[in-house]
């Protein structure tokens, strides 16, 4: 992909690794990269290895994540003020992955081009 400034973005996504539950991502930028790396709870030494393990599930690493989010929704019912994604975000990631395969069954670019975004959204 490459952003409307020019900026070059590649997204890799593997949702079946069949060594466990691994999330990573990392930006690559010209000067420096960032990487999100999973927490190290444990690292294992033994018979001339060294290596930590993959948990066999997911939740348990994104439950406090999880849990703030619902706080947040059921605040912005309290209160009235939105949090979180709206369906405009759905929408407008929804078209960039139609995109994206479009460009991929073709070869070539293809534009996002979003509808006018309703006033309601600003």
């Amino acid at each position: 992909m490459r952003t409307a400034g020019g900026k070059l973005v590649n997204v890799e996504n593997n949702n079946n690794g069949g060594y466990g539950y691994d999330v990573k991502g990392e930006i690559a930028c010209e000067k420096g990269a960032v990487s999100l790396r999973a927490p190290l709870n444990s690292e294992v030494s033994y018979g001339q290895l060294q290596g930590t393990a993959y948990p066999a599930d997911w939740r348990p690493r994104f439950a406090a994540a999880y849990r703030l989010q619902l706080q947040a929704w059921v605040k912005s019912v309290e209160t009235g003020k939105p949090a979180g994604a709206s369906a405009w975000d759905g929408y407008a990631a929804s078209v960039a992955a139609e995109a994206g395969l479009a460009a991929l069954a073709s070869g070539n670019s293809v534009a996002i081009k979003l509808a006018e975004k309703p006033r309601h959204y600003f």
